[in-house]
């Protein structure tokens, strides 16, 4: 089987002019998560600062979900295996990993299925926590587990700062994390796909411009801030397959005409959109499909606030990458 190797660029240049702090959504005090939505998701807890661009489970596979692992006659694309393809991997389940990127050691965790054998080349997932949460936490409950925990690989990075959060900083840690799961593991490149949610999906959405010439698809999720004009003047962003999931009640990051707008713009979407009719679909989640896109473009909303909603959040999100 032939190894494709993974080499992302850092961009310092394309970065020095637009520096951010991804700060987190506070949530509003007493106002907890609604039971019908979510009763498992852990809040936001930091407070949004100032003079920057502050941006902040188990489902079925929709079937008829338009994805982006699939080309336009529904036929599989065939894998990109990387350079750790064919190494028996030495541990199975929730793994901790350091690794050090520009002198800091970070601390990330993996979900390595138990069938995982090391021969066949596994989608693979990014998971950015909001702020004030931990990778750890965000194991137990962001990202796509089921059925994805068996058939997909997992890494939840750990943020920065105090509350931890995300910058353009962690651009690096992109770079260098992608490389380790190449090189360690059998990772199908053409698959490689990020989630955020809160801050996370701020970050999320910042990677797909930076990073977006690897990514299969991203999701952003209670992340909903209007942007700067400045916020991506320094890189043209590619085209990605994008997924916009917010709470109707969320007043602290939920829907923005701007960030509709910029989505439906880079991925050269009109202004038209069909309502996804799945019978997968929870009730308490509603989706349209965007049309003419360039990589498609699927804007939900769910019946709550500012939270990750469990599993119609896990449902929408493998239905619409579709790995």
């Amino acid at each position: 089987m032939h190894a494709s190797s993974l080499c992302p660029p850092r961009l310092r240049s394309l970065l020095a002019a637009t520096t951010l702090v991804l700060a987190g959504c506070p949530s509003p005090e007493g106002d907890p998560p609604p039971a019908s939505v979510d009763t498992e998701a852990p809040t936001d807890t930091s407070s949004t600062g100032s003079g920057s661009a502050d941006v902040d489970g188990s489902g079925t596979d929709p079937g008829s979900s338009s994805g982006s692992g699939s080309d336009s006659t529904g036929v599989d694309e065939p894998a990109t295996p990387s350079a750790g393809c064919g190494t028996p991997p030495t541990e199975t389940g929730t793994v901790e990993l350091t690794l050090e990127v520009d002198g800091i050691d970070r601390e990330v965790w993996l979900k390595i299925p138990g069938s995982y054998t090391g021969e066949d080349p596994l989608p693979l997932f990014f998971n950015w926590h909001g702020a004030g949460n931990s990778a750890m936490q965000a194991t137990t409950w962001l990202g796509v587990p089921s059925p994805g925990a068996s058939t997909a690989l997992h890494v939840y990075p750990q943020g920065l700062g105090d509350p931890a959060g995300w910058s353009d900083q962690d651009l690096a840690l992109f770079d260098t994390l992608a490389q380790h799961m190449a090189d360690e593991y059998c990772v199908d490149l053409a698959k490689l796909y990020s989630i955020g949610y809160s801050a996370g999906g701020g970050f999320s959405n910042f990677l797909a411009c930076h990073r977006g010439q690897y990514l299969a698809g991203m999701a952003l999720v209670a992340f909903g801030f209007g942007y700067p004009e400045d916020y991506f003047a320094s890189i043209e962003c590619p085209s990605v397959p994008s997924l916009f999931l917010y709470g109707l009640t969320d007043s602290w990051a939920g829907y923005s005409d701007e960030s509709r707008d910029w989505l439906l713009e880079t991925n050269g979407c009109t202004d038209e959109s069909t309502r996804l009719e799945d019978p997968n679909l929870p009730e308490t989640m509603v989706c349209d499909d965007y049309s003419d896109c360039e990589d498609p473009v699927r804007i939900c909303y769910h019946f709550g606030g500012h939270e990750w909603p469990s599993t119609p959040a896990q449902t929408v999100i493998w239905g619409f990458f579709d790995p």
